[in-house]
């Protein structure tokens, strides 16, 4: 672990795996929108591009990004294309920031999107927070993540991690996970925690380290008020096999926190599934309505079950 030493407020990380443009937009959009009053420093990891991104990357200094705000650039090349989680990692050791913003390059950022995410550290001094926000795909307009949730999939009969895509309030809300696509978290919660964890080949990381940040006492949080537009999986793109491998080890590291997130759904299906004057329905409809503090004994049994069944599908899908 580094010493927490901070010299900036902000240290920004943006991992690239090609699509220059995307990056070069993103960069813009960042210049254009950095609130004033912050010192911030910019670590961009090229994880091995085999475009035109590593030529470009070495003519970039602090002076074309052209804001007084960025204090330093820093440009990391990956002799290897490592992934997600360990590009940040090794941005996030060189990082000296209060604050980290991890960003993606298929980013496009909206003016304020910063601040109300920075505000909820001013709410939250001392305990371990990580802040996302809205996200929009530009191709469509329509919301595209406004933070996790875990619901039963009734159509494939099985539980699954989502994006939520409903519109929220304006206030800040408490999330089961953020995605790692625009996230903010304290660069001391993140070196305490250890960072991502590097199993995870691009997907799953950004729970995984959720589920540590609420499992040290802490919380997630979406800001609604914080908009940008995210052209999703441009870069990586999507892999079935690897993104199975990694819903497997989620599942099965975090099966608890899974299962008690899965019971307002299971509750759901319980109280419209039985007889208008059971006794479960009745407590279902109760803990889903927030008048109850506990899930009756057969929410909770269900919801275990089908944590415990997916664990075995994912298993047997990749053995084969």
């Amino acid at each position: 672990m580094s010493p927490i030493i901070q010299s900036v407020d902000i240290s920004i990380i943006i991992p690239v795996f090609n699509k220059l443009t995307l990056t070069q937009n993103m960069l813009a959009s960042l210049v254009k929108t950095l609130p004033q009053n912050l010192s911030v420093e910019v670590i961009i990891v090229d994880d091995a591009s085999t475009d035109d991104t590593a030529s470009w990357l070495a003519t970039v200094s602090k002076a074309d990004l052209a804001s007084p705000q960025i204090k330093s650039l820093l440009v990391l090349r990956n002799a290897h294309n490592f992934g997600y989680a360990k590009s940040n990692n090794l941005a996030a050791e060189q990082a000296q920031g209060a604050i980290l913003a991890l960003l993606n390059n298929d980013l496009v950022l909206e003016q304020e999107w910063l601040e109300p995410m920075l505000s909820m550290f001013e709410r939250y001094p001392s305990r371990p927070i990580i802040v996302g926000n809205l996200q929009f795909q530009p191709c469509t307009n329509k919301l595209d993540h406004a933070g996790f949730d875990v619901r039963f999939d009734t159509e494939s009969d099985r539980p699954v991690i989502e994006h939520r895509r409903e519109s929220i309030s304006t206030e800040p809300e408490k999330v089961f996970a953020v995605t790692g696509a625009c996230c903010l978290i304290k660069r001391q919660t993140f070196e305490t925690l250890g960072g991502f964890d590097e199993v995870y080949i691009n997907g799953g990381e950004d729970v995984d380290l959720c589920m540590k940040v609420t499992q040290a006492g802490g919380a997630c949080w979406i800001v609604p008020t914080s908009r940008v537009w995210h052209h999703v999986s441009q870069t990586r793109g999507l892999q079935e096999d690897r993104d199975k491998k990694n819903s497997l080890r989620l599942f099965q590291l975090w099966h608890k926190q899974i299962s008690q997130a899965l019971e307002k759904s299971c509750a759901e299906l319980l109280a419209g599934a039985c007889d208008e004057d059971s006794l479960i329905k009745r407590m279902a409809s109760e803990f889903v309505a927030g008048k109850r503090s506990l899930a009756p004994v057969a929410v909770k049994a269900m919801a275990q079950k089908y944590v415990r069944t997916e664990i075995a599908r994912l298993g047997a899908t990749i053995d084969e």
